[in-house]
C-alpha cells in the first residue's frame, strides 16, 4: 500500500479531476470523426525489444508505406507507442488508457504471460488486440472476439521442428524447458508434434548448471539422445546451452522464435554450431518488402520485423474495409479473413481455433548472423 504524506483529501480529488480532464482532451484527439488522422496503439517492452530486434523498424515501415499510398480512408495513420515493460499491471493500465483515449485497435503485447492477462481488459473494453509476438497456446483459449495473434504460434513452430527432426532421423530427444507458463506450453507443443513422427522424448530438464551437467550428459549418452529441444527464454538458456555445447559439441540444439535477436547472437556467438531455429522462409516472403526494408535500414528483416509490418497492414486493411475505426467491425473483418496476402504468408483465419493459418515456417541452421532471416 502506498501512503501519501502531506496531501489532503481535497487536493487528491482535484488531482484526480485534472487527470480525468486530461484524458477527455486526448479522447477528442484520437480517432474523432472530424479528424484527418487515424491512430493505432502499439504496446510492448520498448527498450528491451528495440535493442534486440527489428520490430520497430517493421511497424514503422508499414506506417510509412500506408501513408505514402494515401493513408487509411484518406487519413494519415499514426502509431501511439506505449512501453509496458513486459509487466502485467503496467499493460493493464495501458489497455485502459488506450480505451479511454479513443484507440480501438492495438498491436501488442509481447510475452504470452502479459498478453494472456491483458487480453481480458481489451475484450471487456471492446478494443482489438493483435499480438505480434506471444506464441503460447493458452493465449486464445477463452475464445474472445477481439483478440488475435499475427504470429506463428508454438504449435506451428513445433510442427516445423518435428518435421525437420524426422528428416534428420532423430529418434530420441531431450527437452530443456523453463518451468513457467512459456516453457511448459512450448515443451508440451514440442512433445505433441514429435509424437507424430514417433520421436521419443526420453528426458525433460528444467535446470542445467555446472553442478549437474556431467550427470545430464551421461544420462543423455545412455539414453541415446540425438537432439536437444529448447523451450526457454534467452535470459534462462544462455548458460545452459554453453554447458550443453561444452559437453556435447556435436549434438543438434533446436528451438523456435526464441532463438532470435541480437542478445542471442552476442551471448552465444561462439556456441552456434549445429544450432537450429524455426523461422519464416525468406524465399517465400514478398520480394518488394525485403528490398524496401533493406533500402530503408541497411539490413534484412528479422522475424519480429515481419510480424510488426504484417500487423499494421492487416489493421489498416480492416479499417479500409469497414470504413472506419469501429472495433467490433474491425474484429468481424479480421475473423473473416481468407487468403489475406501478408508478408509472412497467405493467411486465413480459422474460426474454430481462433488462429491464422498459412505462416510459412522452415527450420534453418543458425550462424553468427542469426538475427537475420537471410543468413
Amino acid at each position: 500500500m502506498r501512503v501519501i504524506y502531506g496531501v489532503g483529501a481535497a487536493a487528491i480529488c482535484l488531482l484526480l479531476l485534472a487527470a480525468c480532464v486530461g484524458l477527455q482532451t486526448e479522447i477528442v484527439a484520437y480517432n474523432s470523426q472530424d479528424s484527418d488522422d487515424i491512430y493505432i496503439g502499439i504496446a510492448y517492452p520498448v527498450e528491451l525489444i528495440d535493442g534486440d530486434s527489428l520490430f520497430r523498424e517493421g511497424f514503422e515501415l508499414a506506417v510509412k508505406h500506408i501513408n505514402e499510398n494515401g493513408g487509411v480512408l484518406g487519413k494519415t495513420l499514426h502509431a501511439v507507442i506505449r512501453d509496458d515493460n513486459d509487466d502485467v499491471h503496467t499493460a493493464m493500465q495501458i489497455a485502459d488508457a488506450f480505451h479511454e483515449q479513443g484507440i480501438t485497435a492495438v498491436i501488442g503485447h509481447w510475452s504470452t504471460n502479459v498478453s494472456y492477462f491483458v487480453s481480458a481488459v481489451y475484450e471487456k473494453n471492446g478494443v482489438v488486440m493483435m499480438t505480434p509476438s506471444a506464441t503460447g497456446m493458452n493465449l486464445l483459449e477463452n475464445h474472445y472476439n477481439y483478440i488475435f495473434r499475427m504470429f506463428a504460434n508454438h504449435e506451428v513452430m513445433s510442427h516445423a521442428l518435428a518435421d525437420y527432426s524426422s528428416d534428420q532421423n532423430h529418434r530420441r530427444v531431450a527437452i530443456f524447458f523453463d518451468d513457467n507458463e512459456f516453457g511448459r506450453d512450448f515443451a508440451a507443443a514440442m512433445e505433441i508434434q514429435l509424437s507424430r513422427h514417433n520421436i521419443a522424448v526420453v528426458d525433460r530438464v528444467s535446470s542445467i548448471t555446472s553442478f549437474n551437467i556431467a550427470d545430464i550428459s551421461a544420462r543423455w549418452s545412455a539414453f541415446g539422445v540425438d537432439a536437444v529441444y529448447v523451450a526457454s527464454s534467452v535470459e534462462n538458456f544462455v548458460q545452459p546451452i554453453k554447458l550443453i555445447r561444452a559437453d556435447n559439441p556435436d549434438i543438434p540444439i533446436l528451438s523456435g522464435d526464441n532463438f532470435v535477436g541480437s542478445s542471442f547472437n552476442f551471448q552465444l556467438e561462439d556456441y552456434m554450431d549445429n544450432t537450429f531455429k524455426a523461422t519464416y522462409d525468406i524465399a517465400l516472403l514478398d520480394s518488394d518488402f525485403l528490398q524496401e526494408f533493406y533500402e530503408a535500414y541497411g539490413r534484412s528483416p528479422d522475424i519480429r520485423a515481419v510480424a510488426g509490418y504484417d500487423s499494421v497492414q492487416l489493421l489498416a486493411s480492416a479499417m479500409e474495409a469497414v470504413g472506419g475505426t469501429d472495433a467490433a467491425a474491425i474484429a468481424a473483418y479480421i475473423s473473416s479473413v481468407s487468403d489475406y496476402q501478408a508478408v509472412s504468408g497467405a493467411l486465413t483465419f480459422n474460426r474454430a481455433s481462433g488462429e491464422f493459418e498459412g505462416f510459412r515456417v522452415i527450420v534453418r541452421e543458425i550462424n553468427t548472423n542469426g538475427d537475420s532471416l537471410n543468413e
